[in-house]
């Protein structure tokens, strides 16, 4: 990574701050809550750049840097920068497939690109939207096909409701003695939103948090 590339990366401490500070404004209580997280989406991390064109060498770097925070902040693991390349680097030699369409993708540059039901997006000129963009995108036409169908089988769950929809999440409220029979639908509707696009073609998994508030605060037993 270049110097001047790394000194327009925000600090670790800011990227924290703010999510931390996102994470209070979800706080919530009195109803339980379900979140599931699913879809087969492959995050591509890269840090904005006033660069036109960045090149390859910022792009790893923004990639690998983002890395190092998504591993500490999702599964409280640390790693350096070193082992955030090495970890990048050997995801490409098992992926070798994503490595190609990258390459492919930055020789062709685009500005158009599609999702897997064929929605388009138009004038993009950044490598990290070129290639972002059919993958997000296909992960987005997903979750709108299982909130629709999430609205339309409403009676399978009654009492609850979908409330937000973050990313490759959705919040659903419910009764607390309906959690069961609301985590069951949340779960169905979600795989089935992405298999109605991607078929068998790569495995769909969905897992569901419960708590008692957006946080996911667990669910306690009141006693005897």
């Amino acid at each position: 990574m270049t110097d001047t590339a790394m000194r327009r990366l925000p600090s670790a401490a800011t990227l924290l701050l703010a999510q931390i500070r996102y994470q209070a404004k979800l706080l919530a209580g009195g109803r339980a809550v379900v979140i599931g997280v699913g879809l087969p989406v492959i995050l591509l991390i890269a840090s904005s750049t006033r660069q036109a064109h960045p090149s390859a060498a910022d792009i790893a770097g923004y990639a690998c840097f983002g890395l190092t925070l998504t591993a500490w902040n999702t599964y409280g693991v640390r790693l350096t920068l070193d082992e955030a390349v090495q970890a990048r680097d050997r995801f490409f030699e098992l992926y070798p497939g994503l490595r190609r369409w990258h390459a492919r993708t930055k020789t062709q540059a685009p500005t158009e690109t599609r999702t897997l039901v064929g929605r388009r997006r138009l004038g993009l000129e950044k490598l990290t939207d070129r290639l972002n963009t059919p993958v997000q995108g296909t992960g987005a036409d997903g979750l709108k096909w299982a909130m629709a169908a999430l609205h339309r089988q409403r009676d399978e769950a009654q009492g609850a409701r979908v409330v937000a929809a973050i990313h490759d999440e959705i919040l659903v409220e419910c009764p607390i003695e309906s959690v069961g029979r609301t985590t069951a639908w949340l779960e169905k509707y979600m795989v089935a939103g992405m298999a109605a696009i991607v078929g068998e073609a790569v495995p769909i998994v969905v897992e569901t948090t419960t708590g008692k508030d957006w946080a996911g605060t667990p669910l306690k037993k009141e006693p005897v």
